[in-house]
């Protein structure tokens, strides 16, 4: 049924902040179908439609490992075990206080500052998820992927089959596509107004979320949240494992 996987976190989708960002995405992940409110901060549909394009078809979510295609003797299931038996030997945490942000001309929500339980989540889940990793016929170096990455991200992408891991992973939530310098600063203005108050207190790092694309082009679902142990100091209990219909 899907094409290809990824691990996240996602807010809950019965959080403000997953209305939120399905909202402004004019997507939910968690049930495939458009919100009963978008938000488009003033934009004129096809422009707002355009802009976001990137980010619906991710879905409203960090990404901790990368999109993959599972190897042709691994089931969906055994992938869900996977991620279960990873996740409780996880303990709930907080991210710290997020902020929006422009980055190569693109907004995301990302931490003020670095999390070291984040990295260690991220860095553990590529040794974890690998091996089930279809790995297919090795994709050339070219002269553009050298320009356009460093030596260490050549070497990810040559072992791991993508190039933004370990120190080059970024924690971010992806909100845009790319933007006009002229656009980018009114833009991130709207949308921290937007976003404000799902930001300020950070976000419960409580599980993680498989999601699944039928095609590169067809929006991710949430398929599958797998919760951490419940961290006694955050007086917050993380929801139990949830399969999210299909």
């Amino acid at each position: 049924m899907y094409d290809r996987y990824h691990i996240a976190y996602a807010p809950h989708p019965k959080t403000q902040l997953w209305e939120k960002g399905a909202a402004w995405l004019a997507y939910n992940a968690a049930t495939g179908e458009p919100p009963k409110k978008v938000q488009r901060c003033g934009l004129p549909e096809p422009v707002h439609q355009k802009l976001t394009e990137p980010a619906r078809r991710k879905g409203f979510n960090a990404s901790i490992y990368p999109a993959f295609r599972l190897k042709p003797d691994v089931s969906l299931k055994e992938l869900k075990l996977y991620l279960e038996r990873y996740c409780k030997t996880k303990t709930a945490f907080n991210s710290g206080v997020m902020k929006l942000q422009a980055h190569a001309n693109q907004i995301v929500i990302e931490p003020i500052g670095q999390n070291p339980s984040i990295q260690e989540l991220a860095d553990e889940c590529v040794h974890i998820f690998d091996p089930l990793r279809e790995k297919g016929n090795p994709i050339p170096i070219n002269d553009r992927m050298k320009t356009a990455l460093t030596q260490s991200q050549i070497n990810n992408f040559v072992k791991w089959g993508h190039p933004y891991l370990f120190d080059d992973y970024k924690f971010n939530i992806q909100l845009t596509g790319a933007l006009s310098e002229k656009i980018a600063p009114q833009l991130c203005s709207f949308l921290q107004k937007h976003f404000l108050n799902g930001l300020t207190n950070g976000m419960m790092m409580n599980g993680l979320s498989l999601f699944g694309q039928e095609g590169p082009d067809k929006p991710a679902r949430m398929i599958y949240f797998a919760a951490f142990q419940q961290n006694q100091s955050t007086n917050s209990t993380p929801p139990e494992k949830t399969a999210v219909p299909t």
